[in-house]
């Protein structure tokens, strides 16, 4: 219950599992504070999230994007590979957590040896700031209105960090070219 004005989370997977329904009801509880939010998942990724699931969270004012829910020509999807793989959730404009983040149990340890790994990392200070303006170019054209937020730390801590983004398009290497400079 700590956020007062926004919330925007990208992921690939939501599961209406035990991981997933605890998360929709906070993002319920949140909107229902007056909080907006906004959730963009994969199409692919939550192809078997029921309908209701959904309708629980648009009913109490969550708003829902689905990237790339339809087939496109023929009943195919015209690029396979074109997916909303970015795992950001956004707080305030004030804490971020970047990563892999996925929504569902076999991302748990009691999920047994097939459990998958995913790690994230939390932020805070001046990098929230690049963080939350990525998130809302990204949604910038399902959004009925534009984010109000003004990210507003600019104090530093100890580690320094900066967000480096990678697109199909005009960034494709430049995280492995980031990377590869501190070699």
């Amino acid at each position: 219950a700590q956020a007062r004005e926004e919330i925007l989370l990208e992921t690939f997977i939501i599961y209406d599992d035990k991981v997933g329904q605890p998360l929709r009801q906070a993002l319920i509880d949140a909107a229902r504070r007056g909080v907006r939010v906004e959730v963009a998942v994969d199409g692919y990724g939550t192809a078997d999230l029921p309908d209701d699931f959904i309708a629980s969270m648009t009913e109490a004012g969550v708003r829902f994007h689905s990237f790339d829910p339809q087939p496109r020509l023929a009943g195919m999807r015209t690029n396979l590979f074109r997916r909303l793989h970015r795992k950001i959730l956004v707080i305030d404009g004030q804490r971020a957590f970047i990563g892999g983040i996925n929504y569902s149990a076999d991302h748990l340890g009691d999920f047994g040896p097939q459990a998958k790994q995913d790690y994230a990392v939390e932020v805070v200070g001046p990098v929230v700031a690049q963080v939350h303006a990525s998130s809302c170019r990204m949604l910038a054209p399902v959004l009925d209105a534009a984010s109000q937020i003004q990210p507003t730390c600019t104090t530093a801590g100890p580690a320094s960090a900066v967000l480096v983004e990678r697109d199909n398009r005009r960034h494709r290497n430049d995280i492995e070219v980031c990377y590869l400079q501190v070699f």
